[in-house]
């Protein structure tokens, strides 16, 4: 019986994400000619709330589809004040990382990331068998690779997820403050602003 709860959660996880990846892409090609910079800069000022949530809630599923934060981030810092875009993005990366957590152990959805990164799933899950939180703090920290990997072997070892999620707090909270420190400075070099600096 569990094992036929597991394969229907699977089955059922695959659809959800089949059709919230078709909902995506229909939105984005029936609203391409309104996604250039200054409508969203425009429509982000005039609707922060909206914007903010929208803005989150696309952080917080992007994991699901293996999708680097790192673009949105600098979305953010365009249309959105430093402390508010660092806010939203710990609360989205957190919220995803949750997320792949649950689907890894609840669904077994281990296998897109299996797939997909598998020499470095391997190589991770025996840095983390000895050293735990530290590797997921570094890996966070490191902007090159995807968070939602070093999640995915913490959940295959059985880690915590109170202690991920700390981890990867911490590792991301200090990448994120250097980015949007960092992307302020350079829009204000290139004479670009922010919604609210």
């Amino acid at each position: 019986m569990k094992s036929w709860l597991r394969g229907q959660g699977r089955y059922a996880a695959l659809i959800a994400w089949a059709s919230v990846a078709a909902l995506a892409l229909s939105l984005f090609l029936l609203f391409r000619h309104r996604l250039s910079a200054d409508h969203l800069s425009l429509w982000f000022n005039d609707n922060l709330l909206v914007a903010s949530l929208v803005y989150t809630l696309i952080l917080s599923l992007r994991g699901l589809f293996l999708i680097p934060s790192t673009p949105l981030l600098f979305m953010g810092i365009a249309v959105f004040p430093p402390v508010w875009v660092w806010s939203l993005n710990m609360i989205g990366i957190l919220t995803s990382s949750a997320i792949v957590y649950v689907m890894v152990r609840g669904f077994g959805f281990d296998y897109l990331v299996r797939e997909r990164y598998a020499a470095r799933a391997r190589q991770l899950s025996r840095l983390m068998e000895k050293h735990g939180e530290p590797v997921i703090i570094g890996w966070s920290f490191f902007p090159a690779v995807p968070t939602d990997v070093i999640i995915y072997c913490a959940a295959t070892l059985r880690l915590s997820l109170v202690r991920c999620l700390v981890a990867v707090g911490i590792g991301e909270g200090i990448l994120i403050t250097f980015y949007v420190a960092g992307g302020n400075q350079l829009m204000a070099m290139l004479g670009m602003g922010g919604v609210a600096q």
